[in-house]
């Protein structure tokens, strides 16, 4: 029984993870250099603006085209 704990654990941790909210907000800004920052929270005094963030799936591929190749194995096996 007390093999099974640390697992149980493991795993419980896992789907409490899961539970986070996914849908944090991010803000956008340039500073005084014109340098863009994105961030989860806006700076004070700055003009930040939210960034929305598409949740579509990527568009299914084109009728006709091949099936994208795996990656190669880098294993050493010859």
């Amino acid at each position: 029984m007390n093999r099974a704990r640390p697992a149980l654990l493991l795993v419980l941790g896992w789907l409490a993870l899961g539970a986070l909210p996914a849908d944090a907000a991010v803000y956008k800004w340039v500073d005084a250099e014109g340098r863009t920052h994105y961030s989860s929270t806006p700076p004070p005094g700055a003009d930040a603006k939210p960034v929305v963030i598409r949740e579509d799936p990527l568009p299914p591929p084109a009728a006709g085209s091949p099936p994208a190749a795996p990656p190669a194995a880098g294993g050493g096996n010859a």
